[in-house]
């Protein structure tokens, strides 16, 4: 399982909120909300990737193995994996050559303001990042203006993008 042997999907700009038993993905747009479990499933054989699959995704890249559990800025594989011409002007270059896409959709601040279009692309994962206080999910950040791909822990209650995972049935 894991990018490897499965096919990546965008979905829109999602929040997660934290009830009880399940999470729920809240477009941040205009659209229906769709319940998710603990484990990130969505319909079946559809799920949030997990911190793993990213990982598993930069490895397959051409990220060093050294660097994958760093939080922050970490490797110089960002431009294999944006897609080129969206992103506002910088030095850095775009390939997409791994055609994996990511665009920089920017994010929803917790007042609801779309911010950083064109700047940013930040993606959830599944993978809850252990604090007792709030929920916080591990997540990737590609700038516009960097080689290096974020992964970070933020609040659940910012809205990010997500790439779905369907696993391979074989």
């Amino acid at each position: 399982s894991g990018p490897a042997a499965s096919a990546i999907a965008s979905a829109t700009l999602v929040t997660i909120e934290d009830t009880n038993s399940q999470r729920k993905l809240r477009p941040s747009r205009a659209g229906a909300t769709v319940s998710v479990t603990r484990d990130g499933r969505l319909r079946t054989g559809w799920r949030i990737p997990t911190d793993k699959d990213w990982q598993e995704l930069e490895i397959i890249s051409g990220m060093s193995a050294d660097l994958l559990e760093n939080i922050g800025g970490r490797g110089v594989i960002a431009g294999f994996l944006k897609e080129a011409g969206l992103w506002d002007p910088s030095g850095e270059s775009s390939t997409n050559s791994t055609g994996f896409s990511v665009r920089p959709g920017g994010v929803r601040s917790t007042n609801g303001e779309f911010t950083v279009l064109k700047q940013y692309g930040d993606f959830w994962t599944s993978t809850v990042y252990d604090n007792p206080y709030s929920l916080y999910l591990w997540n990737r950040h590609f700038y516009y203006n960097s080689p290096e791909i974020g992964r970070n822990y933020l609040s659940a209650n910012n809205g990010y993008s997500c790439r779905c995972v369907q696993d391979s049935t074989q």
